[in-house]
């Protein structure tokens, strides 16, 4: 079929089809840079999770000064040093309920097929969870004993309920942060893959 075409023919044919391969690997590249760009969905993920590794990690919603704080409480022996801590105590409890509050609207759209389900179940509700009942001890038990002056209370109570639920935060603070740090490495590797 081709013999009976020209010479100059076929060689038009053969740089047309060399073209249009190369036009071909030429978009597939651009479309996926472009998915994977500075900017993309891809790429904006990526950065959320990092900053939500950030952000469990820092001390809003990690509870490391408030326990901090709930120990210096505990051996406080002047009532303007009590005094202070306990509105420091106050202050990163509202600093606390903003930036989990921040996460919950930031994270609200984020549904069971992303695969970031788990991750938003781990801040929002199994960090929280804990959270919440160090707050409560804190605010409720802790700061009126140290207030009245009963130091073996607030140090049983900072022993026992308040370093349990640390502890149980810190246990999925950590899960939380590991879980943003593996679908963060996961991401990174996908468009590295798709590059």
């Amino acid at each position: 079929m081709l013999q009976r075409f020209k010479l100059g023919t076929k060689l038009t044919l053969v740089v047309a089809l060399a073209l249009v391969a190369i036009i071909g690997v030429a978009a597939g590249g651009y479309l996926t840079l472009h998915e994977s760009a500075v900017g993309s969905d891809a790429y904006d993920q990526s950065i959320e999770d990092q900053r939500l590794v950030g952000a469990v990690q820092a001390p809003e919603l990690y509870l490391v000064e408030p326990m901090l704080v709930a120990n210096q409480l505990v051996r406080a022996t002047s009532s303007a040093t009590i005094a202070e801590l306990t509105n420091r105590m106050r202050v990163l409890k509202a600093e606390y309920d903003t930036a989990h509050a921040e996460w919950v609207t930031q994270l609200a759209s984020v549904g069971d097929a992303s695969g970031r389900a788990p991750l938003r179940d781990a801040l929002l509700e199994q960090s929280d969870i804990p959270a919440q009942t160090f707050w409560q001890v804190a605010l409720d038990e802790l700061l009126p004993a140290t207030a009245a002056g009963q130091s073996a209370r607030a140090a049983q109570i900072l022993d026992g309920e308040l370093s349990v639920a640390f502890e149980d935060h810190r246990t999925a603070v950590t899960n939380a942060a590991a879980l943003a740090e593996q679908q963060a490495a996961q991401q990174r590797a996908d468009a590295k893959n798709d590059f």
